[in-house]
């Protein structure tokens, strides 16, 4: 069926396929965007995606490596393994960003000096501080065009896909179940205990658009909730 046939129940239909809240979420937010640029440019008459209601997701707590997990991945990493997950735990890169990375996107002169990310989620630009570690990490990458070229030495550079399979293959293979993501889970979730808990700077170092994202890293550590807890005055 072409996409400008399509009516309200095919659109409820072909999301309902799915079974995560959050798949429904994202596929719903893409047909809304399709269907009022159609509109909008003349294309179509009607948006039948006008009454598609894009499911709540519930919050999700953060879901990052443990420290004695990271500890052990990058001690016995691979260098180019170790690279990667290197961007993903000090700079909370994502594999879409950092497959994209050039050598111009540090800007070394700078201070403090920072990696622009030219294109993140969404298309939207940001920049994050180089952190120290990261430093010798990046001077062992290309020194010109793309950081993460294509390994079958045709142009452009690997793919998201590539760059969080070879992080994902080398956690498993040393046992830890985990993912390139949970590092930047850890670099979220840290960020925000170290700036005791300020949402905006975490917002703009994670590169979030939305702070009901950034929210997710901002679950407190369970001991130092508990201290509160039993911090609080009794009358029994």
């Amino acid at each position: 069926m072409c996409l400008g046939e399509c009516t309200l129940s095919d659109l409820t239909a072909f999301v309902d396929r799915l079974d995560l809240v959050g798949s429904r979420a994202t596929e719903i937010s893409h047909i809304r965007s399709f269907y009022r640029w159609a509109v909008l440019d003349g294309k179509m008459d009607t948006n039948p995606a006008m009454r598609l209601l894009r499911p709540k997701v519930p919050r999700r707590l953060p879901r990052p490596i443990s420290n004695e997990d990271l500890a052990m991945a990058l001690t016995m990493a691979p260098t180019f393994e170790h690279s990667i997950l290197m961007l993903a735990a000090y700079a909370g890169l994502r594999a879409c960003e950092i497959c994209q990375l050039r050598a111009r996107s540090v800007l070394w002169t700078n201070v403090p000096r920072m990696i622009v990310i030219d294109e993140g989620k969404g298309g939207h630009e940001g920049a994050v501080p180089l952190h120290p570690v990261l430093e010798p990490v990046v001077r062992s990458l290309p020194n010109r065009g793309w950081l993460y070229p294509r390994r079958d030495g045709k142009p452009g550079h690997m793919s998201r896909h590539s760059i969080s399979g070879y992080a994902n293959r080398y956690l498993h293979s040393i046992g830890i179940d985990g993912t390139l993501h949970t590092l930047r889970h850890w670099f979220g979730t840290h960020v925000n205990q170290v700036n005791a808990g300020d949402v905006r700077e975490s917002q703009e170092l994670l590169r979030h658009q939305s702070l009901e994202s950034t929210m997710i890293y901002t679950w407190v550590n369970p001991h130092r909730a508990a201290a509160t807890i039993a911090a609080l005055p009794t009358f029994t």
